[in-house]
């Protein structure tokens, strides 16, 4: 599966989006893909030792200080969330995710979904401690999806960025040949950043 690359601030934490509120962290966590996913160029089974993030809109994977290997999954692209339960490595967290046949996430309720692939989140913390804040991080991830607070973003505004595909940025990607659900998509995935960012999602 294909995530979103995250940007970093100098301090080495996630940019956040407009309106986005951090939630709570899970550290540290591996990230399993069924396959292989993660960021275009640095696909792999699993990213191994990182920070999870929820916030209001994204599920984040951080390498702290590290540049380009951060990923993100939109929150609205989540269309479950479970807990898996081993005798042997405690909890972990289940994402299933609506997908297109490239392997991109879909937002839940979208046409073209090809398949519902999942994403593992498996905790590193000691075992003993390790199930009851999988379920904790959970709850929170549980009560962020339902929350939808992307929606109330583009009801308050309908140019905050990420809401909806920016109609300078869409016009120019159409003018290149791209068809216009493909764009429209990829702008809202990116965040409207810009216009390699989207063609680069594309491809």
């Amino acid at each position: 599966m294909l995530l979103q690359e995250v940007s970093l601030t100098g301090s080495g934490r996630a940019a956040l989006l407009p309106n986005e509120v951090e939630q709570s962290i899970l550290d540290p966590v591996d990230l399993c893909f069924e396959t292989q996913g993660g960021l275009r160029g640095q696909l792999a089974e699993k990213y191994k030792d990182l920070r999870c993030q929820v916030t209001t809109h994204r599920l984040l994977w951080l390498r702290e200080r590290q540049a380009g290997a951060s990923c993100a999954l939109p929150l609205e692209c989540v269309q479950g969330v479970q807990v898996k339960r081993s005798m042997l490595s405690g909890a972990s967290l289940l994402l299933f995710v609506p997908t297109d046949d490239q392997n991109r996430p879909l937002p839940r309720g979208a046409s073209g979904v090809a398949r519902i692939g999942q994403l593992k989140v498996k905790s590193g913390a000691v075992v003993g401690a390790r199930s009851s804040a999988v379920e904790d991080f959970m709850h929170v991830v549980q009560a962020a999806v339902d929350a939808k607070a992307w929606l109330r973003d583009a009801d308050v505004s309908t140019s905050a960025p990420g809401a909806h595909a920016d109609a300078g940025l869409l016009g120019q990607m159409q003018a290149m040949g791209f068809p216009a659900t493909d764009a429209a998509q990829a702008l809202v995935m990116t965040g409207n950043t810009g216009l390699q960012q989207a063609i680069n999602w594309l491809l």
